[in-house]
């Protein structure tokens, strides 16, 4: 099916996919924007209430901090990566396994300490959000607990729905395009029709050729109902034409008879 370039079909298709494609991607923008901050809000809320239990969980009698970890970390369904500091910041323990220099930061520790409000903030490679808070033991500040999770883990039903959203977006752009090539179609066919007629209008038979109005109210029918209007206009035109060169011819024949 060829679709002409500068024709009104191409044109009405056109306008049409592309006022679907900003629509779509305005609505896509607007649920994949608030689905992602819901998830983040929601993975630093459940960050903030581990560090509140992991902060009053750890016993300081039993110095093998990285089992405890450990042990927490096994009860848990989030992924999460846990370091302890004592007072002075010096590494208490650790997750089996968690490397990267992701230092304690002198302004959370400040800031957990001086409020006792966890200290919510996002690495700076972006791959973690991470919560500090105090970690207590027989109501005391015994140091800080660290907890990392990684956004993937907690972004990971967006990244299904941005998919989801994907595919469903090209395949409505494939069936927004042929419905939209239907109904340009449907929508000018009464135009075509009326094309046909009017090329296939001879002179002999003018009185008997008028364009079928349907609809005298739509754009189409107002456009027959012209077209039937200076149809009327032009036989009577012709009709004077032929009823002059009737008049003329008949005024001449007796000069003329009379000369020859």
């Amino acid at each position: 099916m060829m679709i002409k370039v500068h024709s009104i079909r191409f044109r009405l298709t056109f306008y049409f996919l592309l006022i679907f494609i900003g629509l779509f991607v305005f609505v896509s923008a607007i649920v994949l924007y608030n689905f992602k901050s819901n998830a983040i809000n929601k993975g630093r809320n459940s960050l903030r209430d581990k560090s509140f239990v992991i902060g009053a969980w750890i016993d300081f009698a039993n110095p093998d901090f990285n089992g405890q970890v450990d042990d927490y970390i096994g009860s848990q369904e989030a992924q999460l990566m846990i370091r302890l500091y004592d007072r002075d910041k010096n590494l208490l323990g650790s997750s089996s396994g968690f490397k990267g220099d992701y230092k304690l930061l002198d302004e959370a520790a400040a800031e957990v300490e001086s409020k006792d409000e966890p200290y919510l903030y996002e690495s700076e490679d972006g791959l973690y959000l991470i919560a500090v808070n105090n970690l207590y033991y027989n109501d005391q500040i015994k140091g800080f607990v660290q907890l990392f999770i990684l956004k993937d883990s907690i972004l990971h039903n967006y990244y299904y729905l941005f998919r989801v959203i994907l595919i469903a977006g090209i395949a409505s752009l494939v069936i927004a395009f042929l419905a939209g090539i239907f109904l340009v179609d449907q929508m000018l066919k009464p135009i075509n029709k009326i094309m046909d007629i009017v090329n296939k209008i001879q002179a002999e038979k003018l009185d008997k050729t008028r364009l079928e109005i349907n609809n005298p109210h739509d754009e189409i029918g107002r456009l027959s109902s012209t077209i039937n209007d200076l149809l009327n206009r032009i036989q009577v035109a012709i009709s004077n034409q032929r009823k002059f060169l009737s008049d003329a011819a008949h005024e001449l024949r007796t000069p003329l008879t009379i000369l020859k």
